[in-house]
């Protein structure tokens, strides 16, 4: 069975960063925006389109490293995590 990713649309502002894409992915993505727009009654704008899709691709994308597939958190904290084993806390260290 597969999995069906649902990208909901908020009603919201957000702050983001400049992302820079080829002409072709623009006027697809304002053409689907134009869409959504006209087919929910919504006022989607471009920045707000590209978050939700970086957030549901987020949550799907696997990264090959080192002959592993890793999910984006797992990369994300993979430091973290290391840390964690190289100096792990003992067991009767005093809370701070």
């Amino acid at each position: 069975m597969v999995e069906e990713n649902i990208i909901e649309i908020p009603n919201q502002n957000t702050k983001g960063i400049t992302v820079r894409f080829g002409i072709a992915e623009i006027k697809d993505m304002d053409k689907v925006i134009k869409n959504l727009n006209e087919i929910l009654g919504s006022s989607l704008s471009r920045n707000q389109f590209i978050e939700l899709m970086y957030k549901s691709a987020k949550s799907i994308a696997k990264f090959k490293v080192n002959d592993k597939n890793m999910t984006f958190d797992e990369v994300l904290h993979y430091f973290d995590k290391k840390e964690v084993e190289i100096n792990p806390i003992p067991d009767n260290a005093e809370a701070k």
